[in-house]
């Protein structure tokens, strides 16, 4: 049924007790019309109609999610397209006019993940990505949250991914190699590795299409407890190299963030991640001024807090 060769341009044959759709009694064409893009909006809906037959007459009858497909294919040809294939994402969204803490947002990603069989990580993260994302766009064009509302979601949603993909490298490199072992500590404990947000992540207003900033450190010197043992240094390059690897893996659905490593100690020419004594010193001796100064928005966004706040508290 196509929604733009009917007359007029985008009526639908309702039943009748279902010509309205809002607090406003307007008709599905009136909707369309007042819409971002008309013509998107019509074109989409005939696709939701042909491909999701089931969902559509369901949809027909419950206004307010309704308008939310109406919003989202005047706004987004991406999110329109992924809600083409999984429009039943909107049944996940719950309270609109909610936010969600970074811890909220990480219990979120593991509920999503338990759905997902078999698991392939970097392509189920950029699914939930993009499913939080489509959630926050909602809300930001219905007007349920202010600007700062919506940055301060991105970057909870960025801080539940690094996170969850931070311990997934962890894991498996330390299955290989063993724990990383900080020598400097006494007694011996194992060497802990944070990840520090800077620019926009680290100030907490991301938005909808900014890289990430991130800086790496390690808490020490050592040796892991493996068999196929290697430098704590190693060990933590390999985290941070396949970190940026996973977040920036192309995939059906995308990819999570592209990551920006310039703003590291020496920059590009500088180690993917430091010890945490070496940073202080670079930072004490040859930092120049914008380095200090772009550090006022830093924060740590997964791994070890404690590590990443001593420097913090340092600097």
């Amino acid at each position: 049924m196509s929604l733009q060769t009917q007359a007029p341009p985008y009526s639908l044959a309702l039943p009748a007790k279902n010509k309205s759709f809002s607090d406003a009694h307007l008709t599905l064409q009136e909707l369309i019309e007042r819409s971002a893009d008309p013509p998107q909006v019509a074109h989409y809906l005939d696709e939701l109609a042909d491909r999701q037959p089931e969902f559509w007459s369901a949809l027909q009858h419950d206004p307010e999610r309704l308008q939310w497909f109406i919003t989202l294919f005047g706004l987004s040809r991406s999110l329109s397209e992924e809600l083409l294939r999984s429009p039943a994402w909107t049944d996940t969204f719950g309270d609109l006019r909610a936010s969600f803490s970074d811890a909220e947002m990480a219990d979120r990603l593991h509920e999503f993940l338990e759905t997902r069989t078999p698991r392939s990580t970097a392509l189920d993260l950029a699914l939930f990505r993009r499913h939080e994302m489509t959630r926050i766009v909602l809300r930001d064009a219905l007007g349920f949250a202010t600007l700062a509302e919506t940055t301060y979601q991105l970057s909870n949603l960025a801080d539940a991914i690094l996170s969850f993909a931070l311990s997934d490298v962890l894991a498996s490199i330390t299955e290989r190699h063993g724990t990383p072992v900080d020598a400097s500590s006494n007694p011996a404990r194992p060497a802990r590795f944070t990840v520090i947000a800077l620019g926009k992540l680290g100030g907490q207003e991301l938005n909808y299409s900014s890289d990430i900033d991130l800086m790496f450190l390690y808490s020490g010197n050592g040796e892991t407890s493996g068999p196929h043992s290697i430098t704590n240094k190693e060990f933590f390059k390999k985290v941070a190299n396949q970190l940026t690897a996973q977040l920036s893996t192309y995939t059906a659905a995308g990819i999570c963030y592209r990551t920006d490593l310039r703003l590291r100690p020496e920059g590009k020419l500088g180690e993917i991640c430091i010890a945490l004594d070496a940073a202080k010193e670079y930072y004490r001796q040859r930092a120049r001024d914008w380095e200090l100064q772009m550090l006022i928005k830093a924060r740590v966004t997964a791994g070890d807090v404690e590590l990443g706040q001593e420097l913090l508290d340092f600097l």
